[in-house]
């Protein structure tokens, strides 16, 4: 499961790395450069962990991301500025700047929690 999770998880991190670069509002989220850059990072990863990596590989994948995702939704929700600082976002740019409710959290929360609940799931032929 955690294989076809990164599977899935990295094409849309590779579609959103991608079209943040010709639309940086998209969505109404906040996709500066860097942020694109960190989304084809953790893509091009995920992709990895779905092809060619273990099942086992793939379960930590997912839960190393989950909890840095979920982590960056929490932060997000209680500190943007700070999320705001990581991702470099320039204020005077058509961006603007991360507010407490920007959807970037929101959707890095969702990505966090299933990518973090299923890291933590294992089938039952796996516990073998």
């Amino acid at each position: 499961m955690a294989k076809r999770l990164c599977r899935v998880a990295g094409v849309v991190l590779l579609l959103a790395g991608v079209a943040g670069f010709y639309e940086p509002t998209l969505l109404g989220m906040h996709l500066s450069p860097r942020h694109n850059l960190l989304h084809l990072l953790t893509a091009t990863l995920a992709l990895y962990s779905g092809w060619a990596g273990s099942e086992k590989f793939a379960r930590a994948y997912c839960l190393i991301f989950g909890a840095i995702y979920l982590w960056l939704g929490i932060t997000g929700l209680n500190t943007p500025d700070k999320i705001e600082r990581l991702i470099r976002l320039d204020q005077t740019s058509e961006l603007g700047g991360l507010t407490y409710d920007s959807p970037d959290h929101i959707v890095h929360l969702i990505i966090g929690a299933v990518l973090f609940i299923v890291g933590l799931m294992r089938l039952p032929e796996e516990e073998r």
